[in-house]
């Protein structure tokens, strides 16, 4: 599979892409109309990725004949974007069996560059963070789903916790897999731990260690579903040692990018407990 490259992506309002979104699958022959009203878009680097109303234009359009619907708009701009696309539809179709609980949501309709999946009511994973609301619960479905594509051989290949959702009634969805490949696991694991504690730039860092205590139950989770299994003894002691390493360098490295300090005993809390839980 290819590697995809980030484009940065030029701003649009909900109300474009709902436009661009119905002129394109009008293209198609599919008489879809998107309605922005009480649209908001969810956090995308590379992409549009916006809640909407979908309602069909020979249809009375009331609520009862509207649909809540999520819009993946692939950003043209991207080079790869058609790849990227195609990517996402193939490992959503070949693999929904190898996950519990439907975590990978139904294609309603697609057409070069868009994907139209349900809406859920819920937040991502970085939110519940922030709220300091991410129970363990959550953490076990994360951790029961990376196990799970880790086993059958893929990487997620962007790990951030903003990618994956909790819904009201306790599911884990996730929509964002157009960079999943076939690759080795070691690494992803500790791009998804830096993820709790490397939030996105307007955000600061919970100084009362909340992130790092979350960080650490989902490693323990982890461990032992996968570490400790008889074909990852390699990983073992050594391994453990150089995540707790990059870890503490990542965030060092986030608290000097915000000019934000912790001081020594802050620092050592930390490293205790990540040494700790690491079994080093």
């Amino acid at each position: 599979m290819k590697k995809f490259m980030l484009r940065k992506k030029n701003p649009l309002s909900c109300r474009i892409i709902c436009e661009k979104t119905t002129t394109l699958f009008k293209t198609h022959g599919k008489d879809y109309l998107f309605d922005d009203l009480n649209c908001f878009e969810f956090p995308s680097k590379k992409n549009y990725v916006i809640k909407a109303s979908m309602t069909s234009s020979s249809s009375v359009k009331e609520q009862s004949d509207s649909l809540l619907v999520v819009i993946k708009y692939f950003n043209p701009e991207r080079e790869d974007y058609l790849d990227a696309w195609q990517n996402e539809i193939d490992f959503v179709e070949r693999s929904r069996n190898l996950f519990p609980m439907d975590s990978l949501p139904p294609i309603i309709d697609c057409i070069p560059g868009i994907i139209l999946y349900p809406y859920y009511e819920g937040f991502t994973y970085q939110d519940l963070l922030l709220k300091k609301n991410l129970s363990s619960n959550a953490l076990i479905l994360l951790v029961e789903w990376f196990f799970r594509l880790h086993q059958n051989g893929y990487r997620f290949g962007d790990p951030r916790l903003q990618n994956f959702f909790y819904t009201y009634d306790n599911r884990l969805i996730v929509f964002d897999c157009e960079e999943v490949r076939m690759i080795t696991p070691q690494g992803e694991v500790y791009e998804l731990l830096s993820a709790f504690i490397d939030l996105e730039p307007n955000y600061k860092i919970t100084h009362d260690l909340y992130s790092v205590q979350k960080m650490i139950e989902f490693f323990t989770l982890y461990k032992q579903m996968h570490f400790k299994t008889e074909s990852n003894q390699k990983l073992g002691r050594r391994f453990s040692n150089r995540i707790a390493n990059q870890i503490i360098s990542a965030l060092r490295k986030t608290l000097k990018r915000r000019n934000e300090k912790l001081n020594k005993a802050q620092w050592q809390q930390i490293a205790s407990e990540l040494h700790l839980a690491f079994n080093i």
